[in-house]
């Protein structure tokens, strides 16, 4: 059953927004199915810890979640804000937290995590065709911009992201010998392909990011180098691919400019900042217009605008005060933009420590998870692109990329604390024998 509650929450996560908004089949109050499931992740998450279900989790963790709550909370005093925007920004900050809890407070045995991969493999790959349908028919008189390439996803970039996360798991089971080399590349072409044609400049960035990390954490003496000639040069193909493709569409752009002029020009510079009374704004520009706006009183600047507060809504009583900033300074731009008109510099450092925690959990998992090794080495890789997704993306309002992201930091962490305690008992049976009190789980750092 929780099983099936998490493969349901991933495949309505990237499916319901675009059935609502872009073919108009669901009602759109059905947006919030996403947000009910997490209700009831917490409902089994409670009965489970009242139980006395095992909890494995670093304190650290633990730390994180309560200064997460009191940032937010201060946020939303010292704003005096209104029960609508106050609803909005709990709704955005803390509906993830269930299922990292339930990846925590339930065991998922490696059937349930090979019939997840095998769901999320198959909802990545439906969006290559439907990536084509999109570039070549449905907007085909669009040709000009491959932003509504996005397949199921929120945006484009939200898609490459995806794929490239998908990448990046695919290489991973490649050098442990769990998929064949013809299956491998047959999979990262194909999720190569949407990245290409919604023409993300990032993945140039990504890609290699993708195909390389998983080789970092290979066991010794797996011959991983040797795997890797193989990918490597599928990379090369691919980033050449990317290139040829992109230069041939961009032809239809009025605005647009091969992608060797873009980098060695000042376009790139113009990406991330703005020209002096240019009619758009930078995401370099973005992260400096929240530090001026929330920068005139330290208690703004530390704890933000407050949670919701800076934000818009599809029911207009759930806009905040500063609801009209959202659009006119780009508060959406970025993650490190919306986390700092939102939450402050405080909110920014506690959430800059959980992928910390999460990037040290999946690193240790990876070197000496035994079983688990591979989910650590695949969640280094996820991570690290999550961690550039800050300065990229809002990605916390991409329902498609944080309920998976969310759920796999929680396993990871939990796989961690029992890798962790483990490894204690090695070094001080003693020690590690009175570190539980009938049972119950003990908290450690």
């Amino acid at each position: 059953m929780i099983n099936a509650l998490v493969i349901a929450v991933f495949t309505i996560a990237l499916t319901v927004e675009y059935l609502v908004h872009e073919r108009g089949l669901l009602h759109p109050y059905l947006i919030l199915l996403p947000e009910l499931m997490s209700a009831i992740a917490m409902v089994i998450v409670l009965a489970r810890l009242m139980a006395g279900a095992r909890a494995p989790l670093e304190s650290r963790y633990v730390i994180f979640l309560v200064l997460l709550l009191v940032t937010i909370l201060i946020g939303f005093v010292v704003q005096d804000m209104s029960t609508g925007a106050i609803v909005a920004g709990l709704r955005a900050h803390l509906k993830f937290i269930p299922f990292f809890l339930l990846a925590i407070v339930a065991r998922f045995s490696p059937r349930d995590l090979r019939a997840q991969l095998l769901v999320l493999l198959t909802l990545f790959l439906v969006q290559a065709p439907l990536a084509v349908y999109q570039r070549f028919v449905e907007y085909a008189n669009m040709m000009q911009t491959g932003d509504v390439v996005r397949g199921m996803a929120t945006t484009s970039s939200a898609l490459s992201m995806l794929m490239m996360c998908g990448i990046t798991a695919i290489v991973s089971l490649y050098l442990r010998g769990k998929l064949r080399l013809p299956t491998t590349i047959a999979i990262i072409g194909l999720l190569v392909l949407p990245t290409t044609l919604n023409e993300t400049k990032a993945t140039l960035f990504l890609l290699p990011m993708a195909l390389i990390a998983p080789v970092l954490f290979m066991p010794k003496g797996s011959r991983a180098r040797r795997r890797l000639v193989p990918i490597v040069g599928l990379g090369a193909v691919a980033m050449v691919a990317f290139i040829a493709v992109y230069d041939y569409l961009i032809q239809y752009s009025s605005a647009g400019e091969p992608i060797s002029q873009f980098f060695t020009d000042e376009s790139a510079i113009r990406y991330l900042a703005a020209d002096e009374g240019a009619n758009y704004i930078g995401r370099f520009d973005s992260i400096e217009l929240a530090l001026q706006g929330i920068g005139g009183d330290p208690l703004t600047a530390a704890f933000g605008l407050g949670a919701g507060n800076v934000s818009t809504s599809f029911l207009p009583q759930f806009d905040g005060e500063y609801a009209a900033y959202y659009e006119r300074y780009e508060v959406g731009m970025t993650q490190i933009t919306n986390l700092l008109w939102q939450v402050g510099f405080v909110g920014l450092a506690v959430y800059l420590s959980f992928y910390y925690f999460v990037l040290r959990d999946a690193w240790d998992l990876a070197r000496y998870g035994g079983q688990d090794a591979l989910l650590g080495q695949i969640w280094v890789g996820v991570t690290t692109i999550m961690i550039f997704a800050l300065i990229y993306k809002s990605v916390f309002a991409m329902n498609e990329i944080g309920y998976p992201f969310w759920f796999y930091s929680g396993l990871v962490a939990a796989r961690a604390a029992e890798l962790h305690r483990a490894r204690r008992k090695q070094r001080h049976p003693r020690v590690a024998s009175s570190e539980h009190l009938g049972g119950a789980p003990v908290w450690r750092g």
